[in-house]
């Protein structure tokens, strides 16, 4: 990783960004753009704060910039600009673990062409500990990749549905066991435990593994309209519910069963 492209909206939901982007430039982020979109008007308001901000990320080098125009329109332009590794933006905290996700976030997440990581406000921790959502798509690799680059502990989480794990759980869990250490091999990232657990949705594993943990990373596989659906399942989800910042990786392709992927 490289360069980092985070929109800022210059209130609170940029405490946890700040927290988030001084984590990525000690991982070897060298360059940020710090952006906001806002009328011309206000725009050297604007500036002058983005500045204060970028004070504090030495060494990387960091680019200010203020624009006119939709939150999703500038950071699709920025990413491209900059050929950016990912795009970083902010949240509200959840309160009683009800969704604090809304239209702008979720426009930024679906424009991007590169991951996204999603922190709420009051998010504190450095980014150290990851736990990575499982299926063995190559989304869901990809996202382990990207947590392996950015923290130093890393876990996989694999949802085993009542039907797979149905008759004999311990040698589905064997084989789901066997193709995922054949996969992180393959990929050179070094040997990564693998959890797994029965029933529920992967979000809502997620989300209850979540204590003690930095990061939450899962892959998605697209934007298209019925890609969406993944998004609105998972991703989407765990945006506006986790109490920890989320790393959406994407990449397109077809869903695959869990099953599916374990004996294909």
């Amino acid at each position: 990783m490289t360069s980092v492209v985070a929109m800022l909206a210059l209130d609170a939901r940029d405490n946890g960004v700040r927290v988030a982007l001084a984590a990525l430039v000690a991982r070897g982020a060298s360059r940020v753009t710090l952006a906001h979109t806002t009328s011309e008007a206000n725009a050297h308001i604007a500036e002058a704060r983005l500045r204060e901000i970028a004070a504090g990320l030495a060494p990387a080098a960091v680019r200010v910039c203020v624009r006119a125009g939709t939150a999703d329109a500038v950071a699709t332009a920025l990413l491209s600009e900059e050929a950016a590794d990912l795009l970083v933006i902010g949240r509200m905290a959840s309160e009683d673990g009800q969704s604090a996700w809304g239209d702008h976030g979720r426009g930024l997440l679906r424009a991007a062409g590169c991951p996204v990581l999603l922190v709420p406000a009051d998010a504190e921790a450095p980014l150290r500990h990851a736990l990575v959502g499982m299926d063995l798509s190559e989304a869901a690799l990809d996202a382990l990749a990207r947590a392996v680059a950015l923290c130093t502990r890393v876990e996989a989480l694999a949802v085993l549905s009542a039907e797979d794990a149905a008759g004999a759980p311990d040698a589905v869990r064997a084989a789901l066991q066997a193709r995922f250490a054949a996969a992180v091999a393959a990929r050179g990232l070094g040997p990564v435990p693998l959890r797994t657990v029965v029933g529920g949705s992967p979000a809502d594993a997620l989300l209850a593994a979540a204590e003690g943990v930095d990061l939450l990373a899962v892959g998605s596989r697209g934007l298209s309209p019925l890609a969406a659906v993944f998004l609105g399942s998972t991703a989407e989800r765990l945006a506006g519910k986790s109490p920890r910042p989320v790393l959406v990786v994407r990449r397109r392709g077809e869903a695959r069963g869990l099953l599916g992927a374990i004996f294909s």
